[in-house]
């Protein structure tokens, strides 16, 4: 239908998405309490942080303060579902829906809204309680709502809109997972450097005010202060934050129409590393192997589930290099590295849920000598598309940090420890096949065993830099690892069978 705007039907849509968004669409969905239980943690953290802040800072400051914290929580929350506010590609459960193109717009527009505000007003209210009085205004409470609401929306439309375009084309796909990690680590990197000064932060800002001036977070905080004696500075802040929004709803605009015009998807082309796996993996994984490649090159969105995984680890390693003592940095970062690998068994998460989830049934009917092998393809498919780009720039940044002479020397024992996580990761997956759940959030312990498991790798980097002072050394440890890997796959290959 392509008529106009029908407000009966808009009212429906809304209310079937918005249901749909905080109840599941399946029994047993865990959508609504992931959301629930993430609105409930982002209220006690701007509870406690807030109270903190607003014992040491003014207004500004602390608006200021208040709408990074607000940033970096409803980013943690939301995640990749925040980016996908602005998907080019238009909603499959609406398409066959008897609705004008304009009340579909019109409700998507309203669900995308309704979701930001959702998402936000967790860790925004308590902080819009403290600005309020810091500033003694009563409608700052409700303005800073408002614009850490209009801050996520920019967040979102940026992020996603940049992934649209960067999606179509090969060159702009290699980005897409960097974009998404880099904007992540930013905003985690900003709340922990802020964390190191919390006892002078006054002071700390005041030095680096220029800076701080510079940052989006600065712009919407300036926007809960116009009604209460802004100055020129916070007016001034207020008018880039307006600009801000009107830019990223210009790229989003521009996103979903050349999105439109685009040829599809790209799938997963060969390359040398990809040949050299493929052959190294058996007749039985390449099922596994192949349909693994093929859906994470299909899945449009999967780049920016990446980020906010990743985000914390990285900015951990921001953090250690902005370390002003040699010694402490070095130490700092080597342990970071360690700890970065707890996340790639969330990582391998992305793999259990697919839009193309029915694909599955190609599995399900095969031989049931060939399902014990299903998660060994998956394992070295990973290596191609999970392991190497981690790896490489956790080394990367090792090599950045400390120097080309400390990252070769502990890129061995780096690279065994994290193809055991992985291997770890992919054995925790709920399927043995890929994709072959329907898409959604994650569940509401997609991330057990992360702290545990951090833990544990905060011991292996603390024993590893010590043993490991020479190459003979490094050599030694990654041998012992793989010998120790292989030992267990083979024992769970021969339980299998």
């Amino acid at each position: 239908m392509r008529g106009g705007l029908e407000p009966d039907r808009v009212r429906a849509l809304l209310a079937a998405l918005l249901r749909s968004e905080l109840l599941g669409t399946t029994a047993g969905s865990q959508v609504g309490a992931s959301l629930a239980m993430g609105a409930v943690f982002q209220a006690a953290v701007g509870l406690g942080v807030g109270a903190l802040l607003y014992l040491g800072l003014p207004a500004r400051e602390l608006a200021i303060a208040g709408m990074a914290l607000v940033a970096v929580l409803t980013a943690l929350l939301l995640g990749p579902d925040a980016g996908q506010i602005a998907a080019a590609a238009d909603d499959e459960r609406l398409q066959a829906l008897p609705a004008s193109a304009a009340s579909l717009r019109t409700a998507r527009f309203l669900h995308a809204a309704s979701y930001v505000i959702l998402g936000t007003s967790g860790a925004a209210i308590p902080m819009a309680v403290f600005v309020a009085f810091a500033a003694e205004s009563l409608a700052a409470g409700p303005l800073f709502v408002l614009a850490a609401s209009a801050q996520t929306l920019v967040f979102a439309l940026s992020i996603g809109s940049l992934d649209s375009l960067l999606q179509r084309t090969r060159a702009g796909a290699l980005l897409r997972p960097l974009v998404s990690i880099g904007a992540g680590a930013f905003l985690v990197f900003v709340l922990l450097i802020g964390i190191r000064p919390l006892p002078d932060l006054i002071r700390w800002m005041s030095e680096n005010a220029s800076t701080i001036s510079a940052l989006p977070f600065t712009w919407f905080a300036s926007m809960a202060l116009l009604t209460a004696d802004a100055t020129d500075t916070i007016r001034i802040a207020a008018a880039w934050g307006a600009l801000a929004m009107i830019a990223s709803a210009a790229l989003a605009l521009l996103a979903a129409k050349l999105a439109r015009r685009s040829s599809g998807q790209q799938l997963h082309r060969a390359s040398p590393t990809r040949g050299v796996l493929r052959r190294l993996a058996s007749e039985a994984e390449r099922a596994t192997f192949d349909f693994t490649l093929v859906l994470v090159s299909r899945e449009q969105d999967r780049a920016l589930r990446a980020g906010p995984i990743f985000a914390f680890p990285l900015a951990l390693l921001l953090l250690g290099a902005a370390m002003e003592d040699p010694r402490e940095r070095r130490l700092f970062l080597h342990i970071a590295l360690f700890v970065s690998n707890a996340y790639l068994p969330a990582a391998c998460q992305l793999l259990a849920r697919s839009k193309d989830s029915k694909a599955r049934w190609i599995f399900d009917t095969a031989p049931t000598h060939a399902l014990n092998h299903g998660r060994d393809g998956i394992f070295k498919a990973s290596i191609l598309f999970l392991f190497i780009p981690f790896v490489g720039s956790m080394l990367a940044a090792d090599a950045w940090a400390n120097g080309a002479e400390h990252a070769l020397l502990h890129a061995l024992p780096l690279a065994s420890v994290a193809l055991c996580v992985l291997d770890r990761g992919v054995q925790s997956l709920p399927d043995p096949f890929p994709g072959g759940q329907e898409p959604g959030r994650f569940g509401i312990n997609a991330g057990e065993g992360i702290l545990g498991l951090a833990f544990l790798l905060t011991g292996v980097g603390f024993l590893e830099v010590r043993i490991v002072t020479h190459p003979i050394h490094a050599i030694a440890w990654a041998a012992a690892v793989s010998i120790a890997l292989a030992f267990v796959r083979r024992r769970r290959g021969a339980a299998a069978l």
